[in-house]
């Protein structure tokens, strides 16, 4: 457990490190879908929610699902 909660907490420091950075031409990046990046933030507490329990909830996103980034599958949000 504890070193499960450690894997938990270097991600946190190598994703809060990614996203400081500037995006440069030849820089590679990957387009990972909004709503598996956001149940994974809240998995491993991420913006600093559910700290209490980061990787023992049972809101594991499971592997990166980029299905809804196919064609046919985006959907608009209207405001």
């Amino acid at each position: 457990m504890d070193e499960m909660k450690s894997d938990i907490d270097e991600q946190v420091v190598k994703i809060s490190e990614f996203l400081k950075r500037e995006l440069k031409p030849g820089d590679v990046w990957y387009l990972v879908s909004a709503g598996w990046f956001k149940q994974w933030k809240k998995y491993i507490g991420f913006d600093g929610s559910n700290k209490t329990c980061k990787g023992e909830c049972d809101v594991y996103p499971g592997p990166i699902d980029n299905s809804a980034l196919q064609e046919g599958h985006i959907t608009e949000k209207s405001d």
